[in-house]
């Protein structure tokens, strides 16, 4: 999205440079795919990494540059003179410099921003003790079109930064053909915040960027009050193989509470299933009680409390993989829960922001 974006708002300041009118359609549909976007930025600046992401750019400043939707969406303030396109910081580089005058930055508002046609909501709240959140929830087709090359089998994923730094995070992207077996690792869905059942992909891969069968998502409730917000929405996707939907519904409790439940509908027999929650490599988990995973972030603070609502506890394991940057991977955590579970039954997690 950054790159198109990119892309559109450089041939718009050449045009508007040389006199040529663009339509008032193309420059609205550029404003607003720009809002869309700034909502995607927490309050620290940083952006969930969501399907695949080589880093493509139409001026090249730095390899490996961590704050380009942050550079996006400041020459577009520029272009529109409108500061709610501000991030809340940005590096001055060349394509910024090239920009002109930026606005100053008018911070986003809480509330929940719902794109039905992308299929993401993304809700900007706060705690008890004003501690900003932003959570994510992926309830989109695979990817983009028939083939949806660029798609991970994320359906129902969600992310979750706590005060400007991320913590529940995607897997990301490594590398394309010359990432072998990673390849299928960073798409799959063990490698998502969602469910998994049997450890298989909620859609299967043919290939490093085609698909043999993909999951359709359908949304069923949503609330957008920012007290009392709630997201429920299913996929098809294991349909074939095990007969059930997966639904997820994924709740605003109290005034720090996020809850999470899963139920496959349809389910006849128990399926061994799978809840994993990626950690990002910035964050380190500590068990106060077999209830209880605190997770502590960058700054060596708690951010997060997961509570068990079962007999299953969630157990960390040290085997995860985390691509920051295109052909770039370390390690990470990743809290799962492995559980046989019965037709009927939800599975509930309670997440408190700290």
């Amino acid at each position: 999205t950054a790159f198109s974006l990119e892309m559109m708002t450089f041939c718009a300041q050449l045009a508007r440079a040389t006199a040529v009118s663009f339509s008032n359609t193309f420059l609205e549909r550029l404003h607003l795919a720009g809002k869309t976007l700034r909502t995607f930025v927490d309050s620290g600046g940083n952006v969930p990494r969501i399907g695949d992401d080589d880093e493509g750019r139409v001026l090249l400043t730095t390899w490996h540059e961590p704050d380009y939707v942050l550079s996006v969406l400041a020459i577009l303030a520029a272009f529109f003179q409108d500061g709610h396109l501000m991030p809340p910081r940005y590096i001055t580089d060349l394509r910024t410099t090239l920009a002109g005058s930026l606005p100053d930055a008018i911070p986003m508002s809480d509330g929940v921003y719902h794109y039905p046609d992308g299929g993401y909501t993304v809700v900007h709240g706060r705690n008890s003790q004003k501690k900003p959140y932003m959570l994510v929830m992926d309830h989109a087709p695979l990817g983009y079109l028939s083939i949806a090359a660029h798609g991970h089998a994320d359906t129902l994923s969600i992310w979750l930064h706590v005060d400007g730094e991320p913590v529940l995070v995607d897997a990301g992207t490594y590398l394309y053909h010359a990432g072998g077996q990673w390849r299928e690792y960073f798409r799959g869905t063990s490698a998502h915040n969602t469910l998994s059942i049997m450890e298989e992909n909620s859609s299967t891969t043919a290939g490093a960027f085609n698909w043999s069968t993909k999951a359709s998502c359908r949304l069923h409730y949503i609330d957008t009050t920012s007290t009392a917000w709630k997201i429920a929405a299913s996929h098809n996707g294991y349909v074939p193989r095990f007969g059930v939907e997966h639904l997820r519904t994924v709740r605003y409790n109290s005034v720090d509470q996020i809850v999470i439940e899963d139920t496959l509908p349809g389910a006849k027999d128990p399926l061994a299933v799978t809840l994993s929650l990626h950690l990002h490599p910035s964050c380190v988990v500590h068990t106060e009680n077999p209830a209880d995973t605190i997770i502590y972030g960058a700054r060596d603070t708690p951010v997060l409390r997961i509570a068990t609502e079962d007999s299953v506890p969630w157990k960390c394991q040290q085997d995860g993989w985390y691509a920051g940057s295109f052909g770039q991977k370390q390690p990470c955590s990743i809290l799962k829960k492995a559980a046989d579970m019965q037709p009927g039954i939800l599975i509930k997690t309670t997440i408190t922001v700290l």
